[in-house]
This record gives structure tokens, sequence and C-alpha cells, in this order.
């Protein structure tokens, strides 16, 4: 266990190494998935989420993604990185319904976007 993280001034354990995160996060389609489901304030349906990876990765509107970009996505998705981040602890999955868990927290500090003006040194 690794107490790397820290949360509102407060060191919590992860269970999660540096490493795996990293490699978790390594794929772009994963870090759209798991994006795409915390936008969703958590939980998202396999095929809402799919459709909006496919949207991303194609840098288009939802309205405009094609049945095979969405099932390029939907088939990645569902095969390759719910298992992955399901074994990782970071999502559940029941009957294509997706939620993030309480480790999925402990990856936001390696996501967060910080404006270029906004760093001090």
């Amino acid at each position: 266990m690794s107490t790397d993280q820290v949360d509102a001034g407060e060191q919590h354990p992860s269970s999660l190494s540096q490493n795996e995160i990293y490699e978790i996060l390594s794929n772009p389609r994963r870090r759209y998935s798991l994006h795409a489901i915390k936008n969703e304030d958590g939980t998202a349906e396999l095929s809402t989420l799919a459709e909006q990876v496919a949207a991303w990765e194609n840098n288009k509107p939802v309205s405009e993604v094609t049945s095979g970009e969405r099932h390029l996505a939907y088939s990645s998705i569902q095969q390759n990185h719910i298992p992955k981040l399901e074994r990782a602890g970071i999502i559940t999955h029941d009957t294509g319904t997706i939620e993030l868990t309480e480790e999925a927290r402990d990856l936001d500090v390696y996501v967060d976007v910080v404006p270029g003006d906004s760093i001090p040194w």
C-alpha cells in the first residue's frame, strides 16, 4: 500500500502504486472513458460512454459519430478497458452500467489540468 496521495491536506492509503496508475492512464481511450464517466457524476452506461469516447477520438460532436466509430470504441472499451479498470478497482461494471469507485479519486491528481499561466515558478 502507498500513501503517496494527498486529499484535502490529509494522506490516505491507495491500493494502486504510482507505476500502476501511470500504466492505467497511459492509454488515451481509458483516460477518455474515465473523464466521460466522471462528467456523468460517476455513473455511465457503456453505450453512452462509447459514443462520447468515439466523438472525442474523432474530434466531432456525438451527433456526427458513425456507427462504425461507435462500434470500434464500444468493443475496445468493453473487451479491454473495462476489465483492466475493474481489476484495478477503479470502476465497477454491472450489465452495461459503469460506476467509478472511491479508488478513482486517487487518479485525479494525475489528470488535473493546470493552466500554463497558473504555475508559480
